[in-house]
């Protein structure tokens, strides 16, 4: 047959379908902790996603395990130049649709409009600072982020 792609099944529904379910305060922030857990981990590694949206981002139906999706648009800082924009619009960071060069930064703006999505008011503090227009007045990284979330449910 030649080669493939083997991926894992995931039973389960993307975020905006979940949101629709209204879940718990609770675990609304366990998904939120889990999203920035996993990106943080993307970074860690060089990779920007470039296209973080509910869509792209699903919950298992056993056990709500969060699990990023569609890597097709993923980044390091050495293929940017080759690829052309193809994100999502609504999720995407102005400098990414302004076709400059991304970086952590970019998908922090994404997770920004997501965590409003997912809390709505509560931590309203954090997830604008995030998805602030200017990238020098976002979250230098991830890990900014979880630290003032964590500062702010205490």
């Amino acid at each position: 047959m030649g080669p493939g792609i083997v991926m894992e099944y995931i039973d389960g529904c993307n975020l905006t379908e979940f949101l629709k379910q209204n879940p718990s305060r609770r675990l609304r922030q366990r998904v939120v902790e889990q999203l920035l857990d996993a990106v943080a981990y993307l970074h860690r590694k060089g990779i920007i996603h470039n296209d973080l949206k509910p869509e792209n981002i699903l919950i298992s139906r056993v056990d709500n395990t969060l699990k990023i999706i569609d890597f097709g648009l993923s980044d390091n800082d050495a293929y940017f130049l080759y690829k052309g924009l193809g994100c999502t619009p609504k999720y995407a960071s102005p400098e990414l649709l302004a076709h400059q060069q991304p970086d952590c930064r970019s998908d922090i703006y994404s997770l920004g409009l997501i965590a409003r999505e997912i809390l709505g008011e509560r931590h309203k503090r954090v997830w604008k600072k995030a998805a602030a227009e200017l990238k020098e007045k976002r979250y230098a990284n991830v890990e900014q982020m979880q630290k003032a979330l964590k500062i702010g449910s205490s």
